[in-house]
């Protein structure tokens, strides 16, 4: 976990300058004064993670004393390296050479097979109301499409200065939570100590990457952040068994990827969108509703419905929305699973 904390503002720092050394900026469209930002800071926090984790495998190979290291299970750590790896690896040829939208969602299935293939699932599925059920033959099939769900649903609420990574955080802590209370009722295909690991070191290196990306932001995201983002989610819901749980949380951010999709009536990359949900006042530095027809309906439009809204008001309206369907569906969830 500290390597995490420590190594992650380090790699964003590098990131920031490799990014306007080769020209990799963004125009902060949401600002009254433009400003070119750093596209790629979310491979800063990719990086942090990896190596987080290499820090994790090394402290079980040579048997260090470090909360139950050898407790940790070296393949759900390899696992999770590779999921990480693969959607960074995505995201950062997406952000360098924009991927059309169909492509970029085939290519999310990946980091799925690699839990199906590696066998880091239980294919009990536990559903809310209903218990366990038997689901050998449909899950595995499920999986990859789950990912691709997560990894794009994040990518499509990564649009204004920390909301992404601070809604992520929040979806995190809510499984975390849940994963510790419910560890004995739904035993892991992993380790507790392997999980709470990984959860730790996520944590830890959003909680040093945040700085950069909330309002005004420093860099922006990318699709290398978004995408690891989604693939962590995922992994962590299924590995824990915590899928239900984290559908329910999530719901908001879902919700606004399929309104999205439904509006635009398809997988279209969103740099080619024709319009964008929301517009800029940019005398007044506030943000309202797009009022074209063929504008996306999304999560952002519906925040200024009522009116327009300075951009940290916009994140912190939506960030609470998912603040309040964490709590509740976390509630719900104990009580189910306690029942």
């Amino acid at each position: 976990m500290i390597i995490a904390t420590i190594s992650t503002p380090v790699s964003v720092i590098l990131v920031e300058k490799l990014s306007i050394r080769f020209g990799l900026v963004s125009d902060d469209a949401h600002k009254v004064r433009e400003s070119k930002i750093p596209s790629i800071g979310g491979t800063g926090y990719a990086i942090g993670v990896v190596l987080g984790i290499i820090a994790l495998l090394l402290m079980k190979y040579f048997e260090l004393g470090f909360w139950r290291a050898s407790e940790y299970q070296a393949k759900g750590l390899l696992v999770f390296l590779a999921i990480v790896i693969v959607a960074m690896i995505i995201g950062l040829v997406d952000d360098l050479y924009k991927l059309g939208g169909r492509t970029k969602v085939a290519l999310t299935l990946i980091p799925g097979l690699i839990v199906v293939i590696s066998d880091s699932y239980d294919y009990r599925l536990f559903i809310p109301f209903i218990g366990q059920v038997n689901a050998s033959i449909v899950y595995p099939l499920v999986i990859p499409v789950a990912f691709a769900v997560a990894m794009n649903a994040v990518n499509m609420v990564d649009t204004h200065n920390g909301l992404a990574p601070l809604s992520v955080t929040v979806l995190l802590t809510t499984l975390m939570v849940a994963y510790t209370f419910s560890k004995d009722d739904l035993p892991s295909v992993y380790s507790y100590e392997t999980l709470v690991s990984i959860y730790m070191v996520s944590l830890a290196a959003l909680a040093s990457y945040l700085p950069f990306n909330i309002y005004p932001s420093r860099v922006f995201n990318g699709d290398a952040g978004s995408l690891t983002w989604g693939a962590i989610l995922a992994f962590l819901a299924i590995t824990s068994r915590l899928e239900a749980l984290l559908v329910m949380a999530s719901m908001p951010i879902i919700t606004n990827g399929f309104s999205i999709l439904a509006s635009i009536k398809g997988f279209v990359e969103h740099s080619q969108l024709e319009e964008r949900p929301v517009k800029v006042d940019k005398k007044n530095n506030m943000i309202f509703v797009n009022p074209r027809d063929n504008a996306p309906l999304s999560l952002a439009s519906l925040s200024v419905a009522a009116g327009p809204l300075k951009e940290h008001e916009l994140v912190c309206a939506i960030v609470l929305l998912v603040v309040s369907s964490s709590f509740v569906s976390l509630i719900v969830w104990q009580v189910v699973l306690g029942g």
